[in-house]
């Protein structure tokens, strides 16, 4: 079994290579991949993969609260400073694997390669990552004094307070009428989506962080809304209901999540 089988996507994107330089970078890398062994080789593309999940959680902190922010930093930074400290060793560690990891004499030289590189790349995905924590550890305070600084907490008048249209308190008792409010309430929330999704084209667009800043304020009332429908919810179902009534309630649960 041919290990650079496992990296299809990796393959792909070579062969969908539109700039020429970038192609010529790529492909003198991948020539000297495969010209070393097949741990060398695994272990390289893995160091690569550790690098790829930072795009995951960059994007994932998009609009999220500055805790969720510096999260990703740190996990993009540890990634990223880990595999700059590892690419002068990556035939080291290598080497090392091998030494740890079990052998299978015993087969052909196929299935031999088939048994024994995924527990090598394994064993090597975590020496990467007990090491880099051992190196790292002790720099804990200045990483997360970097990250901060980064990464500020909003000002205060930066923080968008939204107040729900149609939520009664008075109609609570009355589910009728409090899950018709609920639907009205989901409305003005979804008018918000939607200009919140114009406005990220538009941002996309100008590349303005003015704009950007204004879908991530946007993003804020969509929440806010969110939990005082829930909560609203929440407090319609302590009264009793009808089987139509628990079938709106039902579904405007669905529509809020």
């Amino acid at each position: 079994m041919d290990p650079l089988r496992s990296f299809p996507p990796f393959l792909d994107a070579m062969a969908r290579m539109e700039n020429p330089l970038l192609g010529i970078l790529v492909a003198a890398v991948f020539t000297g991949l495969i010209q070393s062994s097949a741990a060398t080789t695994g272990i390289a593309l893995a160091l690569g993969a550790n690098i790829g999940t930072c795009a995951t959680a960059a994007l994932a902190a998009i609009g999220k609260p500055s805790e969720a922010r510096r999260a990703a930093a740190v996990h993009v930074l540890f990634n990223l400073a880990g595999v700059l400290v590892w690419l002068p060793f990556i035939v080291y560690l290598a080497d090392f694997v091998r030494w740890l990891s079990p052998v299978h004499p015993e087969v052909e030289a196929a299935r031999r390669m088939a048994a024994e590189v995924p527990r090598q790349i394994a064993n090597a995905h975590t020496t990467f990552n007990v090491v880099n924590t051992l190196i790292f550890l002790p720099f804990t305070g200045a990483i997360a004094a970097l990250v901060q600084r980064l990464i500020p907490d909003r000002p205060a008048s930066e923080k968008v307070v939204v107040a729900p249209k149609y939520l009664d308190k008075e109609l609570v008792k009355t589910p009728s009428l409090a899950l018709e409010r609920v639907r009205l309430e989901l409305g003005h929330q979804g008018e918000i989506v939607r200009e919140m999704l114009h406005r990220v084209q538009r941002a996309f667009s100008s590349g303005r962080r003015a704009d950007l800043e204004e879908v991530v304020k946007m993003d804020d009332q969509v929440d806010l809304l969110r939990k005082r429908i829930l909560d609203y919810l929440g407090r319609i179902r302590r009264s009793p209901l009808t089987d139509a009534e628990s079938d709106d309630f039902i579904a405007l649960m669905s529509v809020s999540d």
